[in-house]
């Protein structure tokens, strides 16, 4: 239903409204022209609060799940409100959101973000445009508007000026979490003697000689998961979320350092708060002690066949090379 957060969710919430031939009248937040391209589609995204439902209204609020072309005009998720009772945010946003999100790149549509899509950009409620905490996860969860960002990132496309352009070369892409795991955790790595191995493009470890903690970003944001090596490799602890139930007394929360330079926000700004985090407080975890295990109190996390291989592969290769 357009206009209420859900848990996960925030943005507009459905299809298609098209104006022809126009300009819209809404100031876009971002400072972009909200106009038309001649022959093209123009898709245009946005925070829902911010901008896009004065938007979503001037284009006569249409609810549709045409996710055709429109040449000439506009493109804006709007979809009936009863799909998202009925779907709820995660298959809203699987069902709803990655068709929409696919249809318009694949056709090379014009993209406009209504929203500057930067981490200290807020909302006219004082929540973040992009991120928000959740309090029951322990994790930084995305809004809506912030997983099509990371969407279109991951697509290969990079903010300019109000609008998402396509990289030339979209494989730069290819291992930007592996670079920025490497970057934000390097002090760590080098004091614990850990090795970083890429398992796929949203999936990185961090392996030692009697664990893994693993790095997993998903369109819900970045999880990070530690894997006992001294045990059965059965399941996974939410390292994030037992640090921040269990030790927030020892947890060092200093100023943000929120570049607005669109590139990598996200990853940068949070791998170094949860690295920063970690070696301040989980300096037995790091080596290797065990007893914290037990006071971890949430229900674990069973390691699939995919995630046991890599993990079985990365113990064995770190032995193999000490």
């Amino acid at each position: 239903m357009i206009g209420q957060d859900g848990p996960t969710y925030s943005g507009v919430r459905g299809g298609e409204g098209v104006v022809r031939g126009k300009t819209l009248n809404h100031q876009a937040s971002s400072g972009v022209l909200l106009q038309v391209e001649p022959g093209k589609t123009t898709t245009v995204f946005g925070s829902y609060n911010k901008d896009m439902a004065s938007i979503v209204d001037e284009l006569g609020n249409v609810k549709s799940m045409d996710f055709g072309p429109n040449p000439g005009g506009f493109n804006v998720l709007n979809a009936p409100d009863e799909l998202f009772s009925a779907l709820g945010p995660k298959g809203f946003w699987g069902e709803v959101n990655v068709p929409f999100l696919n249809a318009a790149t694949s056709r090379g549509d014009n993209v406009l973000m209504a929203t500057e899509p930067a981490f200290d950009i807020v909302d006219n409620r004082g929540i973040g445009v992009l991120i928000r905490p959740n309090t029951t996860t322990g994790k930084m969860e995305l809004t809506g508007f912030g997983k099509e960002y990371i969407t279109l990132r991951q697509k290969g496309y990079i903010y300019q000026d109000g609008k998402m352009a396509r990289w030339q070369n979209g494989e730069a892409m290819k291992d930007i979490l592996l670079q920025k795991v490497k970057s934000a955790f390097s002090e760590i790595v080098e004091k614990y003697r850990l090795e970083v191995k890429e398992v796929d493009k949203n999936f990185i470890i961090l392996v030692g000689s009697s664990y893994a903690i693993g790095v997993l970003l998903d369109k819900d944001g970045l999880a990070y998961m530690y894997y006992d090596f001294s045990a059965p490799i059965k399941k996974g602890y939410n390292l994030g979320l037992f640090l921040i139930q269990k030790r927030r007394d020892q947890l060092v929360f200093g100023v943000d350092d929120r570049s607005r330079s669109p590139v990598d926000e996200y990853l940068s700004h949070n791998l170094s708060i949860f690295a920063n985090q970690l070696f301040s407080a989980g300096k037995d975890i790091l080596r290797g002690e065990k007893s914290w295990i037990n006071n971890y109190q949430w229900p674990s996390v069973t390691v699939n066949d995919e995630v046991l291989s890599a993990l079985l592969c990365a113990k064995q290769q770190f032995k193999a090379t000490k």
